[in-house]
């Protein structure tokens, strides 16, 4: 989680996608029939609160996802600290034509505004903004495009409604503008014991080529595929996310 608030001290994260995504954008995850099988299970996307923690090493930190339905959108937003560190992040999302994208994005250190992001998603004019960044910023939006909260709901939905297969790539926007592409590959089935009990999963892999950040993800289809775990190594770093409890609100 963008090196764990960099390491607490230089106060940034990773959020549960990147860890947790920030950017665990990041979070991120795959399925294949196996898998899928569970979809009926699971029906369509519910709204839920989720509770982590959030370690590497000595340190540890706590965030709080939510996820709620707010007439045609999605609003997922996540609340992490640590000691006197406090992250936040929300992206609003719509669903269109079947798929998931962003309409905006934000992102709060309490100790180092220079790094609050507000990401604008003008899907009509096709362009990407963030005129509130100590350097504003624009490009071209392109289809597909998603941020460090939207791209794990994103995942997540894919997994839902089985239209994702042994792997997936998925593309971001991230600080400053910045393109990245991510690959996932599912990995296989495995049972976990958890804060919550033993979790049937799928396991996968999420790694942005050319980068020697790698993540392995667990996601329980029981669960609307939420994250049970993440751990993710980022220059011999190594930060693992685990769900501590969730409370899911039903069919929406």
């Amino acid at each position: 989680m963008a090196q764990f608030f960099r390491k607490t001290a230089s106060c940034s994260t990773t959020s549960l996608n990147g860890v947790i995504t920030k950017g665990i954008a990041p979070f991120l995850l795959t399925v294949t029939s196996a898998a899928a099988s569970h979809a009926g299970d699971t029906g369509a996307l519910q709204a839920y609160t989720a509770k982590y923690q959030l370690t590497n090493g000595a340190l540890a930190a706590t965030a709080e996802r939510t996820l709620r339905k707010e007439g045609d959108h999605w609003r997922l937003s996540q609340n992490a600290s640590v000691l006197f560190l406090k992250v936040d992040e929300e992206s609003l999302i719509e669903e269109v034509d079947g798929a998931l994208r962003p309409l905006s994005y934000q992102y709060h250190n309490n100790l180092r505004s220079k790094s609050d992001q507000n990401f604008v998603f003008d899907w009509q004019a096709g362009r990407v903004s963030d005129k509130e960044a100590r350097r504003p910023w624009e490009k071209a939006l392109k289809s597909g495009y998603q941020d460090q909260l939207s791209s794990q709901l994103a995942l997540r939905h894919a997994l839902i409604t089985g239209t994702f297969d042994e792997s997936l790539e998925q593309t971001l926007v991230a600080k400053k503008g910045k393109i990245k592409t991510y690959s996932l590959t599912r990995l296989g089935e495995e049972r976990l014991d958890t804060a919550i009990g033993a979790l049937d999963t799928v396991k996968l892999h999420r790694q942005r080529p050319g980068s020697s950040s790698e993540a392995t993800l667990w996601l329980a289809p029981s669960l609307n595929y939420m994250i049970v775990k993440m751990e993710q190594i980022d220059d011999d770093e190594r930060y693992t996310l685990e769900l501590l409890s969730v409370d899911l609100q039903g069919d929406n």
